[in-house]
């Protein structure tokens, strides 16, 4: 039995990389947010600041400005598998020493030069398509230029929400 779970997200894209904040409680004067930097997740209770383009909170050491109706409702499947939510797939990526660069819902993907492997909702799949670093780029889908990653000569959009 599948159950949906609404959540607001905003993935932001701080020059170098994407941070992505996942909103869990939000009151007239705070924000709490789950914090994806990195392959690191964190939780966070930001204060809010209210002006003429509305409220936002400050984030990291340049305070950046993250404004609370950039956030986007996402839908997520939780199937009672092995993990319920994105995030703790991530986690258990990162706990047995994987660098996580991006985590996506498979709607979400473009496979630019990537065979997708067949999916099997009853077991989690890993396939290493090149050695290397990834390195964020762009790439042009259908003559629309996208954010993307990239090790060796592989490449694929993590979101296609993401247009560079």
């Amino acid at each position: 039995m599948n159950d949906k779970i609404y959540m607001k997200e905003l993935q932001h894209w701080d020059g170098e990389k994407f941070i992505t904040f996942d909103m869990l409680e939000l009151t007239d004067e705070t924000i709490k947010v789950a914090v994806t930097n990195e392959g690191k997740i964190s939780v966070y209770e930001y204060e809010l600041f209210e002006d003429e383009q509305g409220i936002y909170f400050e984030y990291g050491n340049a305070c950046t400005r993250i404004n609370v109706n950039d956030f986007e409702i996402v839908e997520d499947i939780v199937d009672y598998g092995m993990f319920e939510k994105l995030w703790e797939f991530s986690s258990y990526m990162v706990k047995r020493d994987f660098e996580v660069v991006a985590v996506s819902r498979i709607n979400e993907v473009l496979d630019v030069n990537i065979d997708r492997m067949e999916l099997d909702l009853d077991r989690m799949g890993l396939r290493a398509y090149a050695k290397g670093r990834p390195i964020e780029t762009t790439a042009e889908v259908g003559g629309t230029r996208f954010k993307a990653i990239m090790v060796e000569d592989k490449v694929y959009v993590p979101n296609k929400n993401h247009i560079a």
